[in-house]
């Protein structure tokens, strides 16, 4: 295939596709091909207002931009493929995950599917008939065989259609447009997975959206390093209420990452905004941590005040501790800020963040200032 789609290399080929779902909506997508390179690119249509999700193929992995500026980056490789004919073709071979259980405990393994490959027809057409099939076992449901029928053109070895069954399940069906259009047509970076972080929803629309029922701070859209912090860049926000007729339950939340992650990977700080009321009332139940082991301390700040709470990264599996558990052999590696500025409380927490720090806390803290649209 990789040759068909070279053959021209002043052409792109693209593919139109419209998926089948019984007792759902269709979804459709486009795949470009690239010519003179094995990358591809797939725009998803939007359903139901969505935004519109992108993924480029490459190389380095699929990256995907999809709803909500979320990016996504899968470096599996399909084999024998490069990423242009995986992504066409949806890689029916690729390795999967399933679970099998031995003495009641479950434990993951990598399997292939089984492939075989012949000839075949469709719709009066001679075709190259794929079909893969795999036994799943997922880890909390109930396990399901599926099929993939995939009928290439014999001449491009470009899909004309495909089925995926699942027993038990639905049966969905693929149908494919092909039509090729002039590479030079095509934005510079069409192919770059760079150009994708660019497509995302400005990171400062729930800052916009509205009139704020609460006063906002934030720590700008970008930091510098301050020692015990990275640089950091705001990557998302979004703007809710638990009542919609109450405008002291909105809330504010901003997520930041590392200014050098380009693709948003690391969540490493999440500020979340509340009004004084929404915060006693409930919101600090789901944000304060109830396990003994974690110490509090008030810090003043400039316009208020930061409660730091130090406290112990636990192993999921481990329940939580009692007083006499506290580990006494390691320093403390969780923290957690609450800052008192006037009728607002802001949480600054630290996510994927490995060198966290209680004055890495406080700086943050420090850091906060008024959100003014004026002054963007």
């Amino acid at each position: 295939m990789g040759e068909a789609l070279r053959a021209d290399p002043a052409r792109s080929v693209a593919l139109r596709v419209t998926a089948e779902r019984p007792g759902g909506p269709a979804t459709a997508w486009t795949t470009w091909a690239d010519p003179r390179t094995t990358a591809a690119r797939r725009e998803y249509d939007p359903l139901e207002g969505q935004p519109q999700a992108i993924t480029i193929a490459t190389t380095d992995g699929a990256f995907t931009i999809a709803a909500g500026s979320s990016m996504n980056i899968d470096p599996r490789r399909c084999p024998s493929a490069d990423p242009a004919v995986a992504l066409i073709t949806d890689c029916p071979n690729r390795p999967f995950q399933t679970y099998i259980f031995e003495g009641g405990s479950p434990r993951a393994v990598t399997a292939v599917p089984t492939v075989t490959v012949g000839e075949g027809t469709h719709e009066g057409a001679r075709v190259i008939e794929v079909t893969a099939s795999r036994y799943v076992q997922p880890f909390r449901s109930t396990p399901f065989r599926e099929t993939r029928r995939l009928l290439l053109d014999p001449g491009t070895y470009l899909p004309v259609y495909m089925e995926i069954r699942q027993e038990p399940g639905i049966t969905e069906v693929f149908r494919y447009q092909v039509e090729t259009v002039a590479a030079a047509t095509l934005a510079q970076g069409f192919f770059d997975p760079r150009s994708l972080p660019e497509l995302r929803e400005d990171p400062l629309t729930a800052l916009r959206e509205r009139p704020a029922s609460l006063a906002t701070y934030w720590l700008g859209p970008a930091t510098e390093a301050m020692g015990v912090t990275p640089a950091l860049t705001l990557w998302r926000s979004d703007r809710y209420r638990s009542d919609e007729a109450d405008p002291s339950t909105e809330q504010l939340m901003l997520e930041y990452v590392r200014a050098s992650d380009v693709f948003g990977q690391t969540l490493l700080l999440r500020l979340t905004e509340y009004t004084a009321a929404e915060w006693n009332r409930r919101a600090s139940m789901a944000h304060l941590p109830t396990d003994p082991c974690w110490t509090q301390e008030e810090v003043q700040i400039e316009g208020g005040s930061v409660t730091v709470y130090s406290g112990y990264s636990w192993p999921d599996a481990v329940p939580r501790a009692t007083e006499d558990e506290c580990p006494s052999d390691r320093e403390r590696d969780r923290f957690l800020g609450v800052a008192t500025l006037g009728d607002l409380r802001v949480v600054l927490e630290p996510w994927q963040w490995p060198d966290q720090s209680r004055e890495g806390v406080v700086t943050l803290a420090e850091m906060l200032r008024r959100w003014e649209p004026l002054a963007e």
